[in-house]
């Protein structure tokens, strides 16, 4: 699997059981990943995710997965391709300054926000917990 995904974007990668996550800047084959952290245990489901930086510059910060805490669930997911508009989706809803549109939508969602106002397309995956952890 990581030699299909580096070719997806080499900028930065990084992973997720869900609940804690990882982030590299580089290219997953040259930082030696993906090994999984201690955290991860047997049976956990994981996202791994590289990224081509299409918004935003190349820092850990804006590296995927993102991790979305709202008043009522929790949300951490990954996001390839494009959102148009999100800009001013992040001034309407007054979000924090976020520079990549994938932690935008996430907030989206963890704030239950309408996503319906989203514009774009690609793929995306996530986990969703309440404030119960289920």
């Amino acid at each position: 699997m990581e030699m299909k995904i580096s070719t997806r974007g080499r900028d930065s990668w990084g992973l997720t059981n869900g609940h804690r996550v990882l982030k590299m800047l580089g290219d997953i084959e040259d930082t030696g990943g993906p090994l999984l952290p201690d955290w991860v245990q047997d049976g956990d489901s994981v996202i791994v995710h590289t990224r081509g930086a299409s918004a935003g510059s190349v820092v850990t910060a804006n590296s995927h997965p993102f991790l979305v805490k709202g008043p009522e669930k929790t949300v951490c997911g990954v996001h390839n391709r494009c959102l148009y508009g999100w800009e001013e989706l992040k001034k309407r809803y007054d979000m924090p300054d976020y520079a990549v549109d994938s932690n935008a939508l996430y907030h989206m969602i963890a704030y239950d926000l309408p996503t319906a106002e989203v514009d774009g397309w690609g793929a995306m995956v996530w986990f969703e917990w309440g404030e119960d952890g289920s």
